[in-house]
C-alpha cells in the first residue's frame, strides 16, 4: 500500500511539472508569422506609430505614410481599440505561399464568434501584416 501511495505522489508530482510547462512549450511553438503578427497587435496596443509602420507591408506602410500627423493620434487610438480584441484571437491555420502568408484566427465571443484572415507579406527577411479582414459569425 505504501509503494502505491509513494508512486502515486510521484505521478502526481510528474504531471504537475508537465502541466505547468504545457503553456511555456505552447509558447515556443509559435511560428515566426504569427510572432510577426502577435508583434503588430502590441505595437498597436502601445500606440507605437514606428513599430506599427515597421510591422507592416511596404504597401501598407505607404498609406499609413500619407495619414497626415494631427491625424495619427485618432488613428492610434482606434488600433488600440481594434487590438484589444484581436490580441485574444486563437490561430486556426496558417498557409505559406512562398514570400506570402495567410493566417487564419478566431475570437470566441459570449454570441457567436469574430473570423479574421490575415495576409502576411515577407518583406526584408521579416513578416509583415499586409492586411486584415475581420467577420462577425453568430
Amino acid at each position: 500500500m505504501r509503494f502505491l501511495a509513494k508512486n502515486l505522489v510521484a505521478a502526481t508530482a510528474i504531471l504537475v511539472v508537465v502541466i505547468n510547462m504545457v503553456p511555456a512549450l505552447a509558447a515556443d511553438s509559435i511560428s515566426d508569422i504569427e510572432k510577426a503578427y502577435r508583434t503588430f497587435l502590441q505595437a498597436a496596443l502601445d500606440k507605437d506609430w514606428k513599430n506599427i509602420t515597421e510591422g507592416s507591408s511596404m504597401e501598407a506602410r505607404k498609406e499609413l505614410e500619407t495619414i497626415p500627423q494631427e491625424q495619427r493620434p485618432m488613428i492610434l487610438d482606434m488600433l488600440k481599440s481594434m487590438s484589444a480584441d484581436l490580441v485574444k484571437s486563437k490561430l486556426d491555420s496558417e498557409e505559406v505561399n512562398g514570400e506570402e502568408s495567410i493566417l487564419l484566427l478566431h475570437i470566441p465571443k459570449e454570441k457567436g464568434t469574430n473570423n479574421g484572415r490575415v495576409v502576411m507579406r515577407k518583406e526584408g527577411g521579416r513578416w509583415r501584416v499586409h492586411s486584415q479582414d475581420w467577420k462577425e459569425t453568430n
